[in-house]
């Protein structure tokens, strides 16, 4: 056979046009294989199309159709507020997954399925594209306008260093740091290294681990806002004094709990009713202050569906309001610090005012990078 084959071989190098005829037969095999696995790779893309226009219409209509009961919360609705919840948070990432999607689709020739899945893509990443582009200048405020600037980091069980931390403090000048993830057996280890700027403080509760408050001005600790089990973390909560006029502005250092696991999920969304409760409760008492401005890790962007009751209770988001770019604050370690972060840390507030600045700092060893932001009055 592999004499035959030589013989056969040089018969066609011999014959007119012989090389020609042998290039061709050469070329015959990968011809046929490759259209067949170019078909069979094009028809796998089509069925990724499928899945991934239905998902993407699901993602679409899912927090739309969805609706927050604080009240009437059940492991059920739990374990389905939580897939609405990750259809909303990772809604963009998902977005970047359907845009390269569609490109592959396009180049294997599966070009309606292509257009469908690109369409897709720009409408759930195409928002936080926009967002990419810091175009947006901050809100400029007089600095003869009586304001109360704040910084809220979360600690990570006091991983995060300390040094780093004060640093930023020294450098942002604010008026109340808030912090989350205090260890109640370093409250006075907190409290001593920033006694030279910020003397008052409110937390941590004793015992167990939770919010704190440090404040420049003098502060008034007020009841916290009680937790609810299994996330019975009280936050900590205290009312200062701000301009000439001495407008009240309650503060309160939050921190919400991380959809971790069902009970924590359904914890969170009676925590975010609760929490709603008592801001309109404090606004409309007798002593009502002139803003109540919440920071901290609220473990969930405050547009969600879960925080629909604090939306409702009139609360603005700083950097909705006047942040550049996404805003990102977790997660800031392991390598997904590089992937498209999240904003689970933030400053809201309702009241008189309005937010004239909001920016993210830089990592300090936490999960989470912590925030500035101002609050000022006309």
């Amino acid at each position: 056979m592999r004499g035959g084959g030589g013989v056969l071989e040089n018969n066609l190098e011999g014959a007119p046009g012989g090389a020609a005829t042998k290039a061709a037969a050469a070329d015959a095999g990968p011809a046929v294989c490759g259209p067949r696995r170019h078909g069979l790779a094009a028809r796998a893309v089509g069925v990724l199309c499928l899945a991934a226009v239905f998902a993407g219409v699901l993602v679409s209509a899912m927090p739309l159709l969805w609706s927050v009961d604080p009240a009437g919360v059940s492991p059920v609705r739990g374990v389905l507020g939580f897939g609405v919840l990750l259809m909303e948070v990772f809604a963009f990432h998902a977005g970047l997954g359907l845009l390269g999607l569609g490109v592959v689709a396009f180049v294997l020739g599966r070009r309606r399925s292509a257009v469908c899945v690109l369409l897709l893509g720009v409408v759930h990443a195409g928002p936080g594209l926009v967002q990419l582009v810091p175009s947006r200048p901050a809100v400029s405020a007089s600095v003869n306008d009586p304001g109360l600037t704040v910084l809220a980091s979360n600690l990570l069980f006091m991983r995060a260093d300390m040094d780093t931390l004060h640093a930023q403090a020294q450098r942002e000048s604010p008026d109340v740091i808030l912090l989350q993830e205090v260890m109640p057996d370093r409250g006075d280890e907190i409290r001593e290294r920033f006694a030279s700027t910020h003397p008052h403080t409110v937390g941590p509760t004793p015992g167990r681990w939770g919010t704190m408050i440090l404040s420049r001005l003098p502060i008034e600790a007020v009841d916290p806002i009680p937790g609810i089990e299994p996330w019975s973390i009280g936050q900590a909560a205290g009312l200062v004094r701000v301009g000439d006029e001495g407008r009240g502005v309650l503060v309160v250092s939050t921190h919400l709990p991380a959809p971790t696991r069902v009970a924590h999920f359904v914890a969170g969304e009676q925590m975010a009713g609760t929490v709603a409760d008592w801001i309109k409760g404090v606004r409309t008492g007798p002593d009502a202050p002139d803003a109540v401005i919440l920071a901290g890790d609220f473990n969930a962007p405050l547009w969600t569906t879960r925080l629909t009751p604090l939306r409702d209770a009139g609360l603005i988001e700083a950097h909705a309001a006047v942040g550049a770019g996404r805003g990102s604050t977790w997660p800031a370690k392991t390598p997904l610090r590089f992937a498209p972060g999240i904003r689970l840390d933030q400053a809201a507030a309702v009241g008189a005012g309005r937010w004239a600045e909001s920016r993210v700092l830089g990592p300090i060893g936490s999960d989470h990078r912590p925030i500035v932001a101002r609050y000022v009055f006309e």
